[in-house]
C-alpha cells in the first residue's frame, strides 16, 4: 500500500509537472503570437496618422499659400483701380470745367451784346432763354455724375462680387478673374493714357514678372522653413505617444502575466497541498 501511494504520488507529480510545461509552452507561445499582432497594428497605426497628418499639413500649405497670393494681387488690384479712378475724375472735372467757362464766357458775351441792342422785353426773353440753357446744362450735368457714381458703384459691386467669388471658388475662378481683370485694366488704360499705352504695358509686365519670382522665392523659402518645423514636432509627438503607449501596454501586460502566475502558484500549492492531505489519510 505504501509503495502504491508513493507511486501515485510520483504520478501525480510527474503529470503536474508536464502539463505545467504544456502550459508554458502555450503561454510563451501565445505571447509570441500578440507581440507580433501588436507590433505589427502599432506599424500600421502610426503610418496611418502619418500618412493623415502629413496630407492634412499639405492642404494646410496649399491654402495658406493660395489665400497670401489673392490678398496681395488683390491689394494690387485695389490699388491701380483707386489711381485709375482718380485720374478719372480729374479728367472729367477739367473737361466739365472748360466746357462749362467756355459757354459761360460765350453767354456773357451776349448778353452784353444783346443788353445794348434790344429792350427790356427780349433781355427777357433772352434770360429766360439762357435760364432754360443752364437748366439743361444742369441736367445734362447732373445726369453725367449720377452716371459716373453708378459705374463707381457698379465697379465696386463688380470688385466685391469678384472677390468673394474668389474666395469660394479659389483656384477654379482664380484663371477667369485675372482674364477679366487683365480686359478691364486694359480698358481703363485705354481710354486714360492712350499715347502712354505701350510704355505702360512694358513696365507692367517687368514688375509683374519681377514680383511673381521674387514671391515664388520667398514663398519657397518660408514653406520649406514651416513645413520642418511642422516635420519635426509631428515625428516628436509620435515619439512620445507611441513610448507612453507601447509603456502602458507594457504594464497592463506585466500585470496580468503577475496575476496569472499567482493564481497558477496558489493553484500548484493548493493542489499539493491536498495530494500531501490525501496521502497522509491513506497512510
Amino acid at each position: 500500500m505504501k509503495l502504491k501511494a508513493a507511486t501515485v504520488c510520483l504520478q501525480c507529480h510527474f503529470r503536474s509537472k508536464c502539463l505545467a510545461n504544456k502550459q508554458r509552452n502555450a503561454f510563451l507561445a501565445m505571447k509570441c503570437s500578440s507581440v507580433l499582432l501588436q507590433s505589427h497594428v502599432r506599424g500600421f497605426i502610426a503610418r496611418k496618422k502619418y500618412t493623415s497628418t502629413k496630407k492634412a499639413v499639405l492642404v494646410l500649405q496649399t491654402r495658406y499659400r493660395t489665400f497670401v497670393t489673392s490678398s496681395l494681387c488683390r491689394l494690387q488690384f485695389l490699388a491701380v483701380k483707386n489711381a485709375a479712378v482718380t485720374i478719372q475724375k480729374v479728367y472729367r472735372c477739367y473737361s466739365l470745367r472748360k466746357q462749362f467757362l467756355a459757354k459761360k464766357y460765350a453767354a456773357i458775351s451776349l448778353q452784353k451784346f444783346l443788353r445794348a441792342k434790344r429792350t427790356a422785353s427780349a433781355l427777357r426773353h433772352k434770360y429766360m432763354t439762357e435760364k432754360r440753357a443752364c437748366l439743361a446744362i444742369q441736367s445734362w450735368y447732373r445726369c453725367v455724375s449720377t452716371n459716373n457714381r453708378y459705374q463707381d458703384l457698379k465697379a465696386a459691386s463688380i470688385s466685391i462680387q469678384g472677390w468673394y467669388r474668389a474666395i469660394v471658388m479659389k483656384k477654379f475662378d482664380r484663371a477667369k478673374y485675372l482674364q477679366m481683370k487683365a480686359a478691364a485694366l486694359t480698358i481703363e488704360l485705354y481710354v486714360i493714357a492712350r499715347n502712354q499705352r505701350s510704355h505702360f504695358l512694358k513696365l507692367k509686365s517687368a514688375a509683374i514678372l519681377i514680383q511673381s519670382k521674387f514671391r515664388a522665392w520667398r514663398m519657397g523659402v518660408e514653406g520649406k522653413s514651416e513645413y520642418l518645423k511642422v516635420k519635426k514636432a509631428v515625428t516628436f509627438i509620435q515619439q512620445y505617444y507611441k513610448c507612453w503607449k507601447l509603456r502602458n501596454q507594457f504594464l497592463k501586460f506585466r500585470f496580468v502575466a503577475v496575476t496569472i502566475q499567482k493564481c497558477f502558484r496558489l493553484y500548484k500549492k493548493q493542489k499539493h497541498y491536498q495530494l500531501g492531505c490525501s496521502s497522509a489519510l491513506i497512510i
